[in-house]
């Protein structure tokens, strides 16, 4: 590798491990507190949205049609 992609590889490593500069009033038990609230909501939607989509690819049957896959694709693109 050149001098110059050593150096790039370098400091990305060190902007990695670096903690972010972003000013807050919050205390840093309070965003932790933040970070774990919001990593349950995560979990609760990433968990509906594969039961949403679960659900669409095994339905089958005679009323089933496109208009039905149409519906049922809009909360899904919604939660992306």
């Amino acid at each position: 590798m050149n001098k110059r992609v050593e150096k790039n590889t370098r400091d990305l490593g060190l902007r990695r491990k670096a903690p972010l500069a972003t000013r807050t009033d919050l205390a840093a038990a309070a965003t932790k507190d933040i970070a774990a609230a919001m990593n349950g909501i995560l979990a609760d939607v990433f968990a509906l949205y594969m039961k949403t989509k679960n659900f669409h690819w095994h339905m089958s049957g005679p009323h089933f049609a496109i208009t039905i896959c149409c519906w049922m694709n809009k909360p899904i693109s919604f939660m992306r």
